[in-house]
């Protein structure tokens, strides 16, 4: 079932929406395994540290990952009909990688390049190219006001 919007104004603001509501869950959903892994080998495996690391981590990507998610979508939201084919998954997901990294070296001002790449900019590109493919198949302008 296919969202219709009335304007491309609305297409692009409702992907922005939609890309900020899901694409932090898709990041924290990868990040969390690792930061888990990382605690467990320091502290020692229990469940708590599983819910634990769970809650903060999603806590944290939509802290750090809603501005970046929110511009991905209005830039996919605005190009969604010129391009087909496997492009657009490759242009979001590294739109989805700069912005999630430079917003990330904003928020973590004294880290290394890579590790904010790493951190930050592999869950935005991989959220953004799966957010995509939603906005691409969930969101679409009426025919009757293109």
């Amino acid at each position: 079932m296919a969202l219709n919007t009335q304007s491309k104004f609305r297409q692009t603001i409702v992907c922005g929406a939609l890309f900020a509501l899901m694409a932090p869950a898709i990041g924290a959903l990868l990040m969390t395994p690792f930061l888990i892994l990382s605690d467990a080998v320091e502290h020692g495996f229990s469940f708590d540290s599983v819910i634990s690391g769970w809650m903060l981590t999603t806590i944290f990507a939509y802290v750090v990952g809603i501005v970046p998610a929110f511009l991905t979508g209005l830039v996919a939201g605005f190009f969604k009909p010129h391009a087909a084919g496997w492009l657009p998954y490759v242009c979001m997901g590294l739109v989805g990688l700069m912005s999630s990294a430079m917003f990330g070296k904003v928020v973590w001002a004294g880290s290394e390049g890579m590790w904010v790449l790493i951190i930050f900019g592999v869950p935005g590109c991989v959220a953004a190219a799966a957010c995509t493919f939603i906005c691409r198949k969930a969101v679409r302008v009426s025919p009757d006001h293109a």
